[in-house]
């Protein structure tokens, strides 16, 4: 359940940041003088929620934000007041894979921490299982 409800804001969280990017300048939101930081920080959130939503999946969290941010910065370009720039593709880039780093790192110490709370070996032992057969020894 808790894994279906991070999937759903990561999602969410990826529509608002399509519906801010691609809106007419006057309906973006502005929490601070440097938009450089907004951008960092949005796309950091998003890398966190798509990282721990898509745990475990190799590059699919890493391909969907910087894929987005490809996207969006492209679309921007044919949008009257919106303007696509590397500078801000490349924040946006660098936000989304901090984010998706953070995600790996806080999931790993979460595991790691839980198996010591629990006392619960981090892989299971290998059981030897003797073999009376000569044959056993070849293999």
């Amino acid at each position: 359940m808790a894994r279906k409800l991070v999937v759903l804001l990561a999602w969410i969280s990826l529509g608002y940041i399509v519906f801010v990017t691609l809106s007419p300048i006057g309906l973006r939101p502005v929490a601070s003088h440097n938009p450089a930081y907004e951008r960092l920080v949005a796309y950091a959130i998003v890398g966190i929620l798509f990282g721990l939503a898509y745990r475990g999946r190799g590059f699919m969290a890493p391909g969907i934000v910087v894929g987005a941010a490809i996207a969006l910065e492209g679309l921007q370009s044919l949008t009257p007041d919106r303007h696509g720039r590397l500078v801000d593709l490349l924040e946006k880039i660098s936000g989304a894979l901090l984010g998706v780093l953070v995600a790996i790192a806080a999931s790993r110490y979460l595991v790691r921490s839980s198996r010591a709370i629990t006392n619960e070996p981090a892989r299971p032992a290998r059981v030897e299982i003797p073999c009376d057969n000569p044959h056993c020894a070849e293999s």
